[in-house]
């Protein structure tokens, strides 16, 4: 699985880090994944035994504030092998952790976009907050902070 992550980095993301921000990411992803797939957070995508995609959300420390607050929850990832870019495996991965945030009660998602990924999030609801940094250690990740709703929203008759 890291293995994916590593290679989206490198080849998708490259136009927008240098070689440490994204060894710096990955690191930090490495460190939280495992957590994430032991809380039934995260979902991994094969095909031939192949891992091609993963993706994780955690509920947020937003959500734990006033009980009148919608629950909120972070996107922690949604990585594809660029090998299997551009084939819809991110759009199911992300549909998938939208489901399962949705089913657990959480009513807003929210994310740290990087530069390369922000339309993808656009296109499928997200809106753009402003500027986000991920500081990990010394090093900092900038990006696009976005949110979507998912509670439905009904149209006027």
């Amino acid at each position: 699985m890291l293995d994916s992550q590593r290679a989206a980095m490198m080849e998708l993301a490259a136009a927008n880090y240098d070689p440490e921000q994204i060894s710096a990411l990955l690191r930090y992803n490495a460190g939280h994944f495992d957590a994430l797939v032991a809380s039934g957070r995260a979902t991994v995508m094969t095909e031939r035994s192949r891992i091609v995609g993963c993706a994780a959300w955690q509920p947020s420390d937003d959500s734990r504030t006033a009980s009148s607050a919608p629950r909120i929850a972070e996107v922690r990832s949604v990585y594809v092998h660029p090998d299997f870019a551009r084939r819809g495996v991110a759009s199911v991965l992300l549909m998938h952790v939208e489901r399962q945030a949705k089913a657990a009660g959480v009513s807003e998602l929210r994310l740290l976009a990087t530069f390369n990924a922000v339309q993808f999030y656009r296109n499928h609801g997200f809106a753009a907050r402003g500027a986000g940094t991920l500081e990990i250690g010394s090093t900092s990740l900038p990006g696009i902070a976005m949110s979507k709703s998912l509670i439905e929203q009904r149209s006027a008759a």
